[in-house]
């Protein structure tokens, strides 16, 4: 079969700005038009339409995810049976009823950070909430000291898993590679101590044996914790962020979750949906395959787009519309199949009650800055705003 693109069809920069700030369209096009896309460039084949992406993700023994150079090769980077174990390892820690058990403290750190600026009347949201709050959570949940928050979120999470940053002159920005060597050698600094400091976590839990599982070494929990801390801080600050944007922009919405509190948990999952914080994968083909009719050869660089697999008009009604009333589920932006976000229990606690402490305190919430002029994250991988000043009176 043939695996050309279509002549004509227009070039898809993935690193263009014009695609960070704004990606909708050009989703929509490659959806329309070009769903499984040959980028002219880089080596991916970029995959748009949901149907699609719901196949590579939920069939790991075609599209992989061993994919080369993974920033996770302990958990998001491997296939079963390596992943199935770890994931038996973990999944109770992050279970619905085990992730329930912290909503007293999410609320203790909400309250707590919304106490810090409610007086004032304004705030910066992102660096005065929806990047403290997760990292606070996850430090608990994890086991690890809140003192790291500085260099992790300010110094080594910008560049972690982003694409490489040049210089205009094809030399990186940051060396990645020590930058992540970093990071390791600090967590393992916090783990080596955990007999000393008595922390209690999920980490100092899987040094310790489970049931029939035994212990996991020191080397294999400092790369869990490496993923974990990272991706739930990024993914949870990111929803955080593209939330209240959300609700900036439609006063409508915002208004009927102040009138009825409990419809907050549907809004956050069509702001995963809408907004997704991922927004592509990365998988590889074991063998040749086909895909909506195309011919795929092994070893083939997948890229799946979950941002616009998830405004697929095939598959969801109204599909850029927030729908308070939505019945179409299993949206893609915390994953599906086997690797589904190992946090999303927690990710979506800490929005929901973010959310909730948020609408439940500050009335009035509006932005200096026009809302299609908020500066976006600049990758094409992660869907998140670097500075949202916000502006409301306290309850």
């Amino acid at each position: 079969m043939d695996m050309t693109v279509p002549a004509g069809a227009p070039p898809f920069e993935l690193f263009s700005w014009d695609v960070w700030r704004d990606p909708y369209p050009f989703f929509a096009t490659l959806r329309e038009q070009y769903p499984i896309y040959r980028h002219p460039i880089t080596p991916f084949w970029i995959i748009s339409r949901y149907d699609d992406v719901n196949e590579i993700v939920t069939h790991p023994e075609v599209y992989s995810s061993r994919f080369p150079g993974n920033f996770d090769r302990t958990l998001n980077g491997t296939d079963a049976p390596e992943h199935t174990a770890i994931r038996r390892r973990l999944s109770p820690l992050a279970s619905r009823q085990s992730v329930a058990a912290l909503k007293a403290a999410v609320e203790r750190h909400v309250d707590r950070l919304i106490d810090d600026f409610a007086g004032s009347g304004r705030c910066e949201f992102v660096s005065e909430f929806a990047q403290p709050l997760p990292f606070r959570v996850m430090a608990e949940w994890l086991g690890l000291d809140q003192s790291l928050y500085d260099t992790c979120v300010a110094e080594v999470f910008p560049f972690l898993m982003a694409e490489p940053l040049l210089d205009g002159q094809g030399e990186p920005l940051v060396d990645q590679e020590a930058l992540e060597h970093r990071y390791v050698a600090l967590l393992n600094g916090e783990i080596s101590a955990f007999d000393e400091t008595g922390r209690s976590g999920v980490l100092p839990d899987l040094l310790k044996p489970a049931g029939d599982m035994p212990p996991l070494d020191q080397e294999t929990v400092a790369q869990l914790a490496k993923i974990l801390l990272f991706a739930g801080h990024k993914t949870s600050a990111c929803a955080l962020a593209n939330s209240i944007w959300l609700l900036l922009g439609n006063p409508d919405i915002l208004d009927a979750l102040r009138q009825d509190i409990s419809l907050v948990p549907s809004f956050v999952e069509e702001s995963f949906r809408l907004e997704s914080p991922v927004q592509s994968l990365f998988r590889i083909t074991t063998a040749e395959t086909e895909l909506a009719g195309l011919a795929i050869p092994p070893f083939s660089f997948i890229r799946p787009m979950v941002g616009a697999a998830n405004r697929d008009k095939e598959r969801f009604q109204d599909a850029d519309e927030i729908r308070l009333d939505r019945k179409e589920k299993n949206h893609l932006g915390l994953g599906l199949g086997p690797h589904l976000c190992l946090g999303a229990h927690l990710a979506r606690m800490i929005v929901s009650v973010s959310l909730t402490g948020l609408i439940s305190r500050l009335q009035d919430l509006q932005t200096d800055t026009p809302l299609d002029q908020v500066e976006r994250i600049r990758s094409p991988n992660f869907r998140g705003i670097k500075q949202l000043p916000i502006t409301f009176g306290a309850i």
